[in-house]
C-alpha cells in the first residue's frame, strides 16, 4: 500500500509532472463498509500498519461507533449531523478531538457526516474481532481507560474561532487546533481566499491535506471543486489560488518557505 493513498483511490489520480501534488473527488469514490452496520467510509489514506487515516465517515442514524479507544490522536470535522457519548453532543461546524487515551463509544441518532484524519490506530474490545474495525490500523484487547476524570473529547465550533488577515493576499485564516497536547508540531486550519486572491508561491516542508469545503480553488494548474481532497507531499512547490472565493480545511506539518525569500506570515498557521 502506498504512503501517500490506498491503491484504489490513487488508480483514479495521475500525479503532477512536478510531482507531490494528487487530488481526490469524492464523488469518484466508493462507499465502503468497515464491517459494522451503518457505517461506512471513503478513504483518501489508509495504512493499516501506522493507523494513519484520511477521508470521511458516514453514521446512518441510529448507528454506534462502538467501543474504541484512541492510541493517537484523532480529529474530525462535522459535515453534517451530530453524534453523541458520555461527554456530550457535537454536531455539524464543529471539530472533534480524540487526544491519545480518549475512550467512548459514540452514537448517531439523526446521522452523521464526518471529515476525519487520524495520525495513528485505536484499540478495539476483543468480541470485535472478525466482525468490524471502526478504523484503519486497530488492535483489539481488552480496553481501560487509565484516566476516567478526562473527558474524551475536545469540541470546537470553527465559525466562532477569529479569522486573522492572511499574509500578502486577500482573505483569512482560522487556526483550529496546534496539536500542541498531542506534542507534534501540526496545525489544523480553515483557509478563505477571496474571489482573485492567490497565496505567493512557497514550498511545502511537511505533507499538507487539504479539503475543500465551498468554492473551488487552483493548486498547480489543477482546478479542484468542493467535496474533494488535495494531498501535497513534503517538499512540492506549490501555487493556490482561487478565481472565485474558496473555504478549505487543511493539516499542516512544517512550516513553508516563500520561494520569492521574502519573510510573511505563515499561511498554515505557523
Amino acid at each position: 500500500m502506498s504512503a501517500l493513498s490506498s491503491s484504489s483511490a490513487r488508480a483514479r489520480n495521475n500525479p503532477l509532472e512536478a510531482g507531490g501534488v494528487y487530488t481526490y473527488d469524492l464523488q469518484d469514490i466508493t462507499w465502503v463498509s468497515n464491517g459494522k452496520p451503518g457505517l461506512n467510509e471513503k478513504s483518501v489514506r489508509k495504512n493499516e500498519t501506522t493507523g494513519d487515516w484520511l477521508g470521511v465517515v458516514a453514521f446512518e442514524p441510529g448507528t454506534r461507533s462502538g467501543m474504541h479507544q484512541h492510541l493517537a490522536t484523532a480529529v474530525s470535522y462535522f459535515l453534517g449531523g451530530s453524534l453523541s457519548d458520555y461527554q456530550g453532543f457535537i454536531r455539524n461546524g464543529e471539530v472533534g478531538i480524540n487526544l491519545t487515551g480518549a475512550t467512548h463509544d459514540a452514537m448517531s441518532f439523526e446521522g452523521a457526516l464526518l471529515l476525519s484524519k487520524l495520525n495513528g490506530p485505536v484499540a478495539l474490545p476483543l468480541e470485535a474481532q472478525g466482525h468490524y474495525r471502526t478504523h484503519g490500523g486497530a488492535v483489539f484487547r481488552e480496553l481501560v481507560n487509565a484516566n476516567p476524570q478526562v473527558m474524551p473529547d475536545i469540541n470546537i465550533e470553527v465559525a466562532s474561532l477569529p479569522m486573522a488577515a492572511l499574509d500578502g493576499t486577500d482573505g483569512g485564516l482560522r487556526t483550529i487546533f496546534d496539536y500542541a497536547p498531542a506534542e507534534e508540531d501540526h496545525r489544523l486550519c480553515e483557509l478563505r481566499l477571496l474571489p482573485g486572491a492567490s497565496l505567493p508561491p512557497h514550498k511545502v516542508n511537511g505533507r499538507l491535506d487539504l479539503f475543500v469545503l465551498g468554492g473551488q480553488c487552483v493548486v498547480n494548474s489543477r482546478r479542484v471543486l468542493a467535496n474533494s481532497f488535495v494531498v501535497i507531499e513534503p517538499g512540492t512547490e506549490l501555487t493556490l489560488a482561487s478565481a472565485f472565493g474558496v473555504r478549505c480545511m487543511l493539516w499542516s506539518e512544517a512550516p513553508v518557505d516563500f520561494l520569492d525569500g521574502r519573510l510573511r506570515k505563515d499561511p498554515y498557521g505557523y
